[in-house]
């Protein structure tokens, strides 16, 4: 745990899809791992509550690992292995379901777990890890989440996930790169995933539906926790909340802000970029023999009826 007398936060963990964040990537098979720290902390606040500001502060507070999604980005994207079992198991009765074993082998490195997708396992993690804390990130209101939810990771399915709604968009996929792990799980998500299968909905018919599905689920969540292991936060309260519910001493510096609408669309910007240059590679790469014989069709034809080749 952080250390009492520190007075300078440790060093900030880099944003989902910022490029720093690629710079030390792991290849980890973590059917070969086992539980190495005691699970401590469920985070099931959904994604777009705060959670990157909860993964700083719980790293800040010596909470380490920390598993956030940006882990599946950028960290160790090979987990998407066993999440696409997890989701196999779970909503398609492939294999069986997971136990505490398969969890201490997909998680066992943290000492707390949070967002997208370890909140489609509520249930089952709250189940396999009783004895853990429970905390519940939430925004001012639902719409406010909702919002942030439109602006930012559902743009993110419609570009790469949901059926193409103009062909432009058809024939740009045709060139992405091969499907990973990671991408497989993507595509699970909004199929299985109730909170993404509404957000999704609302996307393409202009509806709020995920306003009620967030009120529903925090109240699903107060039934299912006791009182006493359950701390429902607005990062905005800053550290008081937190340190007085995991019994820690508050720190000196200011509670981590991180992963702003402003920062997410930044970096997921660069990924975009990243995506597109692939794309226009993988399209210039297959279509090239396509157009060298366009050009030598026209070429010739253009020759003949310039009068050139008469004769041949």
């Amino acid at each position: 745990m952080a250390s009492s007398s520190q007075q300078e936060p440790p060093p900030r963990r880099p944003l989902v899809c910022a490029p720093e964040g690629f710079a030390n990537v792991t290849n980890i098979d973590r059917r070969t791992c086992k539980r190495e720290v005691p699970l401590k902390v469920i985070g099931l606040g959904p994604s777009r509550t705060g959670t990157s500001s909860l993964r700083q502060a719980l790293l800040d507070l010596g909470y380490a690992d920390c598993y956030h999604y940006t882990a599946l980005v950028q960290e160790n994207p090979r987990d998407a292995e066993m999440w696409v079992e997890a989701f196999q198991a779970k909503f398609e009765g492939k294999g069986r379901p997971f136990t505490r074993e398969d969890w201490d082998q997909l998680l066992g490195h943290c000492m707390a777990i949070m967002d997208t997708p370890c909140t489609v396992f509520y249930k089952e993690l709250l189940e396999a890890y009783p004895e853990a804390k429970v905390i519940v990130t939430v925004r001012d209101s639902p719409k406010q989440w909702w919002e942030s939810q439109m602006r930012t990771m559902m743009p993110f399915f419609d570009l790469l996930v949901l059926p193409p709604t103009t062909w432009s968009l058809w024939l740009w996929r045709k060139f992405l790169p091969p499907p990973t792990a990671f991408d497989q799980m993507n595509q699970l998500l909004p199929k299985y995933y109730p909170a993404y299968n509404i957000l999704c909905k609302d996307l393409r018919d202009g509806t709020q539906e995920g306003i009620r599905w967030f009120e529903e689920y925090i109240e699903e969540i107060k039934r299912l926790v006791p009182p006493e292991n359950l701390l429902i936060m607005n990062i905005k309260s800053g550290w008081k909340p937190l340190c007085t519910f995991l019994g820690h001493d508050v720190p000196p510096w200011d509670f981590p802000v991180a992963n702003t609408n402003e920062q997410f669309e930044a970096n997921v910007a660069g990924l975009y970029a990243g995506i597109n240059q692939a794309v226009w590679f993988n399209a210039a790469k297959r279509l090239a023999p396509v157009a060298v014989g366009i050009v030598a069709v026209v070429g010739f034809f253009a020759v003949r009826g310039r009068g050139f080749g008469l004769g041949l």
